[in-house]
Parts: C-alpha cells; structure tokens; sequence
C-alpha cells in the first residue's frame, strides 16, 4: 500500500545520490543482458563517482541491488519497481524468519514493524537500497533456528541462499553475520546433535555449502567480466582508483590519486575533512531513526535478560556482531545494518515480551502497555508517512530539474550531447554527469566540460548530435557555442 501511495502521489523517484546513478547503471547493463559495458574511447568525459570506466564501463557496487531494479526494469518499465518489490519480499520473509524465534503472533507484530521500516525510509523512496540485504540476513536468520532442531534441506537451501544475497550486496556486513551463523551451527551439532553427524553434514550443512561455493564462482567471474581479475572487486577497484582515504578508523590514507577533473579531487578531499564527532553523532541519530527510533531503548532495557536468554543469544550475538564489526568504520549508514534488519526487530519484540509480564498490584498490565505501545508507533509511522506524501507531492530540486532536461531532450527527436559546466564552488554531491549503459544510442549523453582543444575531440567523435551547454549552477540550458 504504501508503494502505491508512492507512487500515486510522486512517481518513480529522481535519483540525487552518486550512489543511486549507480545502481541504475548497473541495472541498465543487466536489463541489456550483459554483465558489463565496454569503455568508451573518450571515457574522460563521462567520468563520474561511483562508476568504474577502466577497464571497462560498469558500477562499483555488488550486483545484488542493481539486479532486482532489473528486473522492475523487464518487467513493469521501470528500475524502480524492482525497489519497491524488494520491500514487499523483505515484509514476506520477516514473517517466515521471525517465526522461528517466536509464537505466531509476535512474529507477525515483528513483520509490521520490519514492513514499516521498509516502507517508510529511503529503503522505498530510493534507489540507494537496503531491502535486498535485509532479506538475505532475515534468510539467514529464519533458517538458522530451524536447521539447529531438525536438519534439512530446504532450509539449508534458504541459508545458502540468504548469504549468497549479502555477498552481492553487503558482502563486510553480511559475511559477518554469515559466519557467527555458521559457527554457531558446527557447535550445535557438536554440542546438542539433533541428528547422526553425517545426516547433519548431508541435509543441514551440505546444500547450504553448495550453494554458497557456486555463488563464490559467480562473483569471482563477474569480477573477471568487469576489472579483469577474478580476485579483484569492482568496488575494491573504484576505491583505489579515485579515494585515498581507507574505510576503517585505523587505516592510514593511500596518495592522493591523478584526478582528470576538480570536482572529483574536492569531493574526496571534503569527505575527508567531514571526518568529526559532529558527523559521528549525526551518524549515530540517522541510523537509530531508521531503525524504529526510540522504540530501539526497549532492548536496551532488556539487555540483562536477553543476554541470559538461551532461545534468543544466537540472535542477539548476530546481531550484536554486525554491529561491532561496523563500529570502526568511518562511515555508517542504515542500509550497512541491512544484514540485522530482522535481528533488531527480533530483539525489540523479545523486549516487549519480556514487557508483557509486568505486573502492578497483582494484575498484569504489561501486555496492555506492550500492544499499545507498539500500535501508537506504527500507527504515527503509517499515518505521518501517507499524509507526508499526499500533503507535499513530489519533491522541487535540483535532481528534479536534471529529470526534467534528460526527459525534455529525449522527446526532441534527435540525439543530444549536454556539455555540463560548473561554476567554482559547485556542491559535488550535486552530480549531473551520469548515463546509462549504452553510450553510442542514448537519445541524452551527459558530459563534463574540459579544455577546448580537448573539447573539439569531444564534438568530433559526436558530430551527429546537438549539442547542449548546461550551466548547472545558474540553471541555464542553450546550444553550446561550437566553433
């Protein structure tokens, strides 16, 4: 519902962050049916954050997230509604996972508040993703208590294939979780073995294996296909290429990289400044507003009674693990937590369980005071979310206007080069330069505007195109000057 109301109200969202040019990037090149594209002779003038053009043209991102937006592509027209199924699929599976931790009813409450993170975030209102991760981590976690009472095979099925989805999406995060997963269940069938070891080995730990092998052959091929090297990653390669600085707090930074254009070199030099304790509070705000808000203080509260809790500690501990893993990096944003998405909510509700049997003067109000907490909260979220949307609309910015001129240009009939020129001061994360996968055909390309002899390079190769001046930071769009 709220996916409809999305986009009854807005549309498809613009994309404004450098991270969402490029999942639709790579979405574009999955829904053309390759893995990747070839680099353009003149790739300088297309260079953008977030994408590789050496060795050939391509996202920097795992392939998780660009795939689904590939199939919304195929199948309903736009990448978005593959955005918005992943949240549909992350609410369905929320249910399945939590069941088996918790009774019927609790798992379905857990499933509203996972739904209600979903819908009401940047999860759906964007490109930037997180959904897709949450489902391979809420697999995980559905499969896990199943496979420690009784091996089999589709649950080690649906194991192998919740950590093949962190792999392709938040492969740090989710090869964390993975492992404590995969630990804790070589201790269970040691310790307090449901089964014969071999009958463990064949039906609980054998698919599940399979299934993660062949999904190490896929991305190791998929590298290949993209940097060359099939121990290299496309992101591994984008961040030696263009940042010298390291995503962890005890790394030293690399030189500074040959940057072709200004704004690229200030835009890593500004992220490298912004490195604080204001921002690191802002951080920490951000992420727990995500994650239910301060609803996030009930387990706290109950920290002392889920820690001593045997039915709940694998939980606890995966989750807690996702998140001491992320600690010392530099950067935290709420889809990193993705993987724990379900572990978070399944802690909420074992503390509003715990909440459920206190007792004041002999009479049990907990549940009471447990129901009507949880149902104001969604009922605000739910509530406060539609009327946004249906009260402001769509949203005026500057990643609208882009829209608006790729939409424009495209229906004039003719294929057009937009020359992009900024002024001095220009916000880098403002970003106009980005395209889709296929260079030579697109009826828009957008382009960075260099030196005039190089420019003439540019207008030589595309002489068949009009060709456009955008002055980005004046709003003003006129046929470029040619000489």
């Amino acid at each position: 519902m709220a996916g409809a109301i999305f986009f009854a109200t807005r549309g498809a969202p613009n994309p404004s962050i450098h991270d969402e040019f490029s999942y639709l990037l790579a979405a574009d090149t999955f829904s053309h049916a390759r893995l990747t594209n070839p680099a353009h002779p003149l790739w300088i003038f297309f260079e953008s954050f977030r994408i590789n053009q050496q060795p050939t043209y391509a996202s920097m991102y795992p392939p998780g997230q660009g795939l689904a937006m590939a199939v919304g592509t195929l199948l309903f027209g736009d990448p978005w509604f593959g955005v918005w199924a992943s949240v549909v699929v992350l609410s369905l599976v929320s249910v399945w996972a939590l069941r088996g931790w918790f009774p019927a009813e609790w798992a379905f409450i857990g499933a509203l508040l996972t739904a209600t993170i979903g819908c009401w975030s940047y999860w759906l209102s964007s490109y930037w993703g997180g959904a897709i991760a949450a489902t391979g981590g809420a697999l995980i976690l559905g499969a896990w208590p199943r496979l420690e009472r009784r091996p089999a095979v589709r649950e080690s099925v649906l194991f192998g294939l919740g950590a093949a989805i962190l792999a392709n999406t938040r492969p740090y995060e989710g090869g964390v979780m993975t492992l404590i997963a995969v630990l804790s269940l070589f201790r269970s069938a040691k310790m307090r073995p449901v089964a014969p070891m071999r009958v463990y080995l064949r039906q609980a730990l054998s698919p599940a294996g399979l299934v993660m092998v062949a999904t190490l052959c896929w991305m190791m091929f998929y590298w290949w296909r993209v940097t060359g090297n099939a121990l290299l990653s496309p992101y591994v390669l984008n961040m030696r290429t263009y940042s010298y600085h390291q995503p962890f707090v005890w790394q030293s930074d690399r030189p500074v990289p040959v940057y072709h254009h200004e704004l690229m070199r200030r835009f890593h030099a500004i992220r490298r400044d912004r490195w604080d304790v204001r921002g690191t509070w802002a951080m920490i705000r951000a992420n727990t507003n995500h994650y239910m808000g301060w609803l996030l203080l009930l387990p706290f509260l109950g920290l002392p009674w889920i820690i001593r809790s045997a039915r709940i500690r694998g939980m606890f501990i995966a989750t807690a693990g996702v998140g001491i893993a992320l600690l010392p990096s530099i950067w935290i944003r709420p889809h990193y937590l993705a993987p724990a998405t379900v572990g978070i909510v399944g802690l909420t509700v074992q503390a509003f369980r715990y909440l459920t049997a206190m007792r004041v003067g002999g009479r049990r109000v907990g549940l009471l005071a447990a129901y009507s907490i949880i149902f104001l909260w969604l009922g605000f979220h739910w509530v406060d979310g539609m009327v946004g949307l249906i009260r402001f609309g769509p949203i005026h910015d500057w990643a609208t206007a882009r829209a608006e001129v790729q939409k424009n240009l495209a229906e004039n009939g003719v294929q057009n080069l937009v020359v992009v020129r900024y002024d001095e001061n220009h916000d880098p994360n403002h970003e106009w330069v980005y395209n889709g996968a296929d260079l030579e055909n697109a009826p828009v390309l957008w382009v960075r505007e260099m030196k005039p002899e190089e420019n003439r390079a540019l207008f030589s190769f595309f002489k068949g195109r009009w060709v456009w001046l955008l002055e980005a930071d004046r709003g003003r769009l006129t046929r470029y000057p040619l000489p």
